[in-house]
């Protein structure tokens, strides 16, 4: 399957709001800030309480 190459101007403008998040999540992970059980599990029930 062929893709066309990336715009990588437009592209990185459009999407770039996802790599900074992505620096931000690394930034986080690098000290340590994870979420708790808790914290997985309470988010894990409010999205499957409406299943």
């Amino acid at each position: 399957m062929s893709r066309e190459p990336l715009n990588l101007p437009d592209d990185y403008r459009r999407e770039s709001w996802q790599i900074a998040e992505t620096h931000r999540a690394i930034a986080e992970a690098d000290e340590g800030d994870f979420a708790t059980a808790e914290e997985v599990n309470a988010t894990l029930d409010r999205w499957t309480d409406s299943l």
